[in-house]
C-alpha cells in the first residue's frame, strides 16, 4: 500500500481529485462573494426603503392632527376668547379632537388659558402658556407649530403640543387652538415602535437636537439619542453635517448594527432604525451555510468521479507494470 503511494497512477489520481474539490471550492467561492455583496445592499436598500414609507405614514399622521386641529380654530367666534363657558362647550362640541389629542385647550393672546379638555372632560387645571416658546412662536405666524418635546405643567409627563393661531378679522392672533400628545403612551408612535421592536430591531423618533420622542424603552424617552448602543458614531456624523431632515431613506452599517434613517416630513423629526447586524444579514448567513453546503457537495462528487476517471485512464500504466 505504501508503494502505490508513491506511484505515478496515485499521483495522476490524486492531482484529479484535487482539481475536482479546489474547482468547486473556488467557484462556490466567487459566486459567494459576489452573491452576499448583492443580498447586502438589497437588505440595505430595503430597510431604508422601509424606514422612509413608514416615516411618510408618521407625516400623514401629523398631517391629519395639524389639520383637525385647523378645521377647530377656523370655527372659533370672536366672543368665545371672552367666555370660559362658551369656549368649553365649544371644545366639548368637537369629539373628533378629543379622540386625537390627550388633551386640547384654548389660550388667549396673553397665555391665559380660557378651557382645556382632557380626552373630551373639561379640566379645571388652567396654567398660563405664555412663557412656552410654541406659544410665543404660534403668535408671530399663522401656520401651525410642534413644540420641541417638554414636560407638561399639570400632566408632569413629556409631551409635544401641536397650536394652530387663531386670527382676529383684522389679521391678528387673538389665541391658539391646541392638542397635546403625550410622548411615553401616544398612539401617534407606539404602533411603530411596538412593530419593530418584536421583530429584532428597534425604531426611535428624535428631533433636530437628538432627543427622543419616542423609543420602544418608555425610560429612554427625553434622553439623547447619542447614547443609544449602536448610534453613536452616525448621530454624531448626522448631527456635526448640521441635522439635516433628509426625507430620503439612508441606511448604513456601524458598530455592529444596521442603522436607517429618513426624516419625517412636516416636522423637524427623524425616524432612526436600529437592527443588530447578525439580525439584518441573516440571510446572507443563510445564504453563505447554503452555498458552502453545496460546495462541498458538488466537490465530493467532483472528486469522486475525477478520481474515478483518472483512475480507469491510468490502467494502461497497471497493465505495463
Amino acid at each position: 500500500m505504501l508503494r502505490w503511494f508513491t506511484t505515478l497512477k496515485f499521483k495522476i489520481v490524486t492531482v484529479a481529485v484535487v482539481t475536482g474539490v479546489l474547482s468547486a471550492v473556488g467557484t462556490a467561492q466567487l459566486v459567494l462573494v459576489t452573491t452576499r455583496d448583492d443580498i447586502q445592499r438589497l437588505l440595505m436598500q430595503g430597510d431604508s426603503d422601509d424606514s422612509e414609507r413608514t416615516a411618510a405614514l408618521l407625516a400623514t399622521k401629523m398631517d391629519m392632527l395639524q389639520g383637525t386641529l385647523t378645521a377647530v380654530a377656523r370655527q372659533v367666534q370672536p366672543a368665545m376668547w371672552q367666555d370660559r363657558v362658551a369656549m368649553t362647550q365649544f371644545l366639548t362640541d368637537k369629539p373628533a379632537i378629543g379622540a386625537l389629542f390627550d388633551s386640547v385647550f384654548a389660550a388667549r393672546a396673553d397665555g391665559e388659558m380660557l378651557a382645556r379638555l382632557v380626552k373630551s372632560v373639561p379640566a379645571s387645571g388652567l396654567p398660563n402658556v405664555a412663557d412656552r416658546a410654541y406659544f410665543q412662536q404660534a403668535l408671530k405666524t399663522d401656520q401651525p407649530v410642534v413644540s420641541e418635546p417638554i414636560i407638561g405643567k399639570v400632566s408632569k409627563s413629556p409631551i409635544v403640543v401641536i397650536s394652530i393661531p387663531v386670527l382676529s378679522p383684522e389679521g391678528k392672533v387673538t389665541g391658539i387652538i391646541a392638542g397635546s400628545l403625550t410622548l411615553e403612551s401616544t398612539s401617534l408612535f407606539s404602533e411603530v415602535t411596538r412593530q419593530t421592536h418584536q421583530t429584532g430591531s428597534s425604531t426611535m423618533i428624535m428631533n433636530r437636537s437628538g432627543i427622543l420622542l419616542a423609543h420602544p424603552d418608555p425610560a429612554r424617552v427625553m434622553g439623547s439619542a447619542g447614547d443609544e448602543p449602536g448610534l453613536m458614531e452616525v448621530f454624531n456624523q448626522w448631527h456635526s453635517s448640521g441635522s439635516p431632515i433628509d426625507t430620503d431613506g439612508k441606511a448604513t452599517l456601524s458598530n455592529g448594527y444596521l442603522v436607517s434613517m429618513a426624516g419625517i416630513p412636516v416636522s423637524d423629526w427623524v425616524l432612526v432604525r436600529l437592527t443588530p447586524q447578525a439580525v439584518a444579514l441573516q440571510p446572507v448567513a443563510a445564504a453563505r451555510i447554503t452555498a458552502w453546503k453545496a460546495a462541498a457537495g458538488v466537490g465530493m462528487l467532483a472528486a469522486a468521479l475525477a478520481g474515478i476517471l483518472a483512475l480507469y485512464l491510468t490502467r494502461p500504466i497497471s497493465e505495463l507494470r
